[in-house]
């Protein structure tokens, strides 16, 4: 603002000069005196031009009208207000402009804010099943180059003992051979290719602590939205991990938006009628074998029998006909799998459950472990991949959640 005020007083004294000095030379071509610069600045030097051209004078009421000083000192105020209107109005042009570009500035400020709010979000709603993130950035990079290598440094990432991670990364022309995140620790480097549904996870050393509850209740409750499960003598801790099963010896049947629970009958077989996606969780079992009434078109398994089961192994099929199918199992069948946060110390489950019946397992661990983080990106032609924003994801009891993927 001082600047400003600076800018105007300035301009100001430009305007009376020129006003002044066109004066000064109506008078000296009025009564012939030679215009030059020298005389014209003998006539400016002892005008204030720091003050208004008309200057008050004050006369007694007696004293006769004097119409042509009258006529000049109006022309005077006049002139005064038509310079105080141009300076005004070049201090609102100005202050618009400030304001202008202070906007502008904020507003790519907010645009960039939004891109990277975006590619987060983006990044989150495509991974959020994954499990929780414990690492985020977005580009632009600063990269240094190796050869055909390029890398760029991440800082610090803690990851606590025996969890999995996963790398996510957006972007153009990425693909799982040509980036790695990198997590080094001491000694040892490890390197991680972005998530897949397969593989490329990176497990790190310890274990997590597993305690279970059980919650049942009341099955004329219908649990339609989103409810507090918080057993009974449990300490929720937000720092813990927490997922549900729900659903017993139930299969979760989906077509469209309807969702069923369907239970065995009792030959202890499951029989689904019409074109219903078929999905369940067969957990703490080592193997699986099945029966079908008819050769079922789609499954995420091969044959009959699935040896060497996950902690926590998802089950999916599908046919366009009614089948049936029963299977036998040294592990427990629930319909559903999730995970649940904590608020305000209570366990919150998310969205209403088909079943009344609950397993909860709480996972604890140790304090994190630091580790440090890089980008390797590899290119043998000249165009490199271009990253825009990238996650880890913290992975607690993960073949729950991975296996949801397949």
């Amino acid at each position: 603002m001082m600047e400003n005020q600076s800018i105007i007083n300035y301009k100001d004294v430009l305007l009376k000069t020129a006003y002044y000095k066109d004066i000064a030379i109506k008078e000296m071509a009025k009564y012939g005196q030679p215009i030059t610069n020298e005389n014209i600045n003998e006539r400016l030097k002892n005008i204030d031009r720091y003050l208004a051209i008309f200057t008050h004078t004050t006369r007694k009421p007696e004293k006769k009208f004097d119409a042509q000083l009258f006529t000049k000192e109006m022309s005077e105020i006049h002139q005064d207000l038509q310079f105080l209107y141009e300076l005004l109005y070049d201090l609102a042009i100005e202050e618009f402009v400030d304001i202008k570009s202070f906007a502008e500035c904020h507003l790519r400020e907010v645009e960039r804010k939004t891109r990277e709010y975006k590619a987060r979000v983006d990044i989150e709603t495509n991974s959020s099943f994954i499990g929780r993130t414990i690492f985020y950035a977005d580009g632009p990079f600063p990269w240094f180059t190796n050869d055909h290598y390029m890398f760029t440094d991440l800082g610090e990432v803690q990851i606590k003992p025996g969890s999995k991670v996963a790398f996510l990364a957006s972007g153009h022309n990425l693909s799982n051979k040509n980036i790695m995140i990198g997590l080094s620790i001491g000694n040892e480097v490890t390197y991680i290719q972005p998530y897949n549904y397969q593989h490329d996870t990176f497990t790190t050393n310890g274990s997590s602590m597993v305690n279970s509850y059980e919650v049942n209740i009341n099955k004329e409750v219908l649990l339609k939205n989103t409810f507090e499960l918080t057993p009974e003598k449990m300490e929720v801790n937000s720092k813990h991990s927490y997922i549900t099963y729900s659903g017993r010896n139930k299969i979760l049947t989906t077509q469209d938006k309807e969702r069923q629970h369907v239970s065995q009958n009792d030959n202890y077989s499951f029989f689904v009628t019409g074109s219903w996606e078929v999905s369940f969780y067969i957990k703490g079992g080592t193997y699986a074998k099945f029966e079908f009434s008819k050769v079922v078109a789609n499954k995420n398994f091969d044959g009959i029998e699935i040896r060497d089961l996950n902690k926590v192994q998802k089950i999916r099929m599908k046919d366009e006909a009614d089948f049936g199918f029963s299977v036998k199992t040294d592990g427990e069948i629930y319909a559903e799998q999730k995970m649940c946060y904590v608020q305000d110390d209570k366990l919150i489950h998310v969205g209403g459950s088909l079943s009344n019946d609950f397993l909860i397992e709480e996972f604890t661990s140790t304090e994190p472990k630091m580790y440090h983080a890089f980008l390797r990106v590899f290119s043998d032609t000249e165009e490199y991949p271009r990253i825009d924003s990238i996650a880890i994801k913290e992975l607690i009891e993960s073949d729950v959640i991975m296996n949801d993927l397949l």
